[in-house]
């Protein structure tokens, strides 16, 4: 999607109270990835998604926290015990116009004993933080990339989206190693759970095209 103010492009995932578990659910372990390229030096806000499903209630990857270390980064949020809400950070300026490869892991060791939320820059590990290896919550709202998707629309309107470009978004419901992080940022193939070339539109619903 383009840096235009108010645009985001819905994925579907979402579902009525009630029904029963998409594929965006996942609960377990998670791989997003994709590459983002800011038209803002710095942005001051506490928003600015990536690719999310709601803001702070189940999965997402955004614009880093101002309360955080590295404001000018990006960070990865899973809702389970010992994550903070603002996630899990790196440590690279990525506000500099200049194309970067950003991956989120939640990786489980043991169900119920431990996991650890994973951040990489450019393909090198940059930030972690170990946790309890509870399953993630879930949420009723759509995927959604570039901003929130809240009862049909985004939280507010041309103010809190990402500001830049974002393209080749992945989802997997597993937890990629290193070796696989690395091989998607060099172009290899390794299939995700879905994959959004925004080459075509259905219905408002930007179609998966793995």
């Amino acid at each position: 999607p383009s840096g235009e103010l108010g645009n985001y492009i819905n994925c579907g995932g979402g579902k009525n109270e009630g029904e029963p578990n998409t594929w965006a659910d996942i609960t377990g372990e998670i791989t997003v990835t994709a590459w983002v390229k800011p038209d803002f030096q710095y942005w001051w806000s506490n928003y600015g998604p990536i690719v999310c499903k709601a803001i702070e209630e189940s999965w997402e990857m955004r614009k880093s926290r101002s309360n955080e270390s590295n404001p000018e980064g990006v960070s990865f949020y899973v809702n389970v015990p010992d994550i903070p809400w603002y996630g899990v950070g790196c440590s690279t300026d990525v506000f500099d116009y200049k194309w970067h490869h950003i991956a989120g892991v939640y990786e489980i060791y043991e169900l119920g004993v431990s996991s650890e939320v994973i951040v990489y820059t450019d393909g090198a590990k940059e930030g972690s933080l170990a946790c309890s290896g509870s399953p993630i919550v879930t949420n009723d709202s759509n995927v959604t990339i570039g901003d929130e998707d809240v009862f049909g629309g985004p939280v507010i309107p041309e103010a809190l989206g990402w500001p830049g470009l974002i393209d080749d978004v992945r989802i997997y419901d597993r937890a990629l190693s290193h070796a696989e992080i690395f091989g998607i940022m060099k172009e290899a193939t390794v299939g995700p759970l879905a994959s959004y070339e925004f080459e075509t539109e259905t219905g408002g619903i930007t179609p998966d095209s793995s």
